[in-house]
Parts: structure tokens; sequence; C-alpha cells
């Protein structure tokens, strides 16, 4: 509010300033008419601010729903579980379990995902020697397990 009065002030002194150094004429009444349109819009200004403030943001957008695109939720999802599915594949690689082949099926629930069954086969698979006595089943499942949060119902081997 200070800040309005003293621009109030100025332009007051202004207008007396060119009221002062302005000879008379015709030029002079251009002058004043343009300065005292320019001293309204000063004066209003903290009006229009008031009126202004008024208004919503909301009042300009139409209301859309947002909405989640199905598609491009499922490929994110789809790739993550790729990338998940290659990590299985090297940390059986490495201990001993080559060929071996991971496929994770899900459901998209809204924007939820349900993995319904992971595929584990086996058609393929080589053991190396150090882990032959191994139980094989029980290992690979607690690979997946510990790698997914599935419980063991939903592995299924494929040989």
């Amino acid at each position: 509010m200070s800040g309005y009065l003293l621009t109030l002030l100025g332009i007051v002194l202004l207008g007396v300033l060119i009221e002062v150094i302005l000879p008379s004429g015709t030029t002079s009444k251009y002058i004043s008419g343009i300065f005292s349109i320019f001293v309204m819009f000063v004066i209003l200004s903290p009006i229009l601010t008031w009126i202004k403030s008024d208004y919503k943001l909301s009042d300009y957008f139409t209301k859309t729903d947002i909405q989640l695109n199905e598609k491009l939720l499922y490929n994110i999802n789809n790739s993550k579980l790729g990338e998940i599915e290659q990590i299985i594949i090297e940390e059986l690689n490495t201990n001993g379990y080559t060929n071996v082949k991971i496929d994770i099926q899900f459901e998209m629930e809204a924007d939820n995902v349900k993995i319904t069954q992971v595929l584990v086969d086996l058609q393929n698979l080589v053991i190396n020697q150090n882990t032959v006595n191994i139980n094989k089943y029980v290992y690979i499942r607690q690979v997946v397990m510990s790698h997914i949060a599935v419980t063991e119902e939903v592995i299924v081997f494929c040989e």
C-alpha cells in the first residue's frame, strides 16, 4: 500500500513539474491530456487488481478427468519385468545353470501389476558339475522368489 501512495505522490509532483515547464498552447493541452490518462490508470490500478483477485484459474479451464495411458503402463511394466527376467537368468548362469528361460506373465489391474505366472523353461538346461547334487527346482525357485515377491505356486517349471 505504501508503494501505491509513493507512486501517487510521484505522479502528482510530476504533474506539477509538467505544468510549470510546459508553455501554454496546443501542445500543452495534448501533453496534459495524455498525462491525465496516465494518472487515471495509476489511480485505478489497485482497483483492477482487486477485481482480478476474485478469478480462479479453474474458471478458465474446463474440468477434464485424467486418464491413464494403459498401453504405456503395460509397456513400462513389461520392460521392467523383462529386466528382472534378465537379472534372474544372469544369476542362474553365474551359479551353474545355463540356458534357462524365464517368462514373467502379468495382468494390469487399474494401475497395479499382478504377476500371474512365472514360467521357467528347463528344456535346454545345462547344469555345471559343481551344482549337479543340488535340487534344481528348489534352487531356481529360491532365486526367482528373491527377485520377485511371489508365492511358490506361481512359479511353473516346463521341461
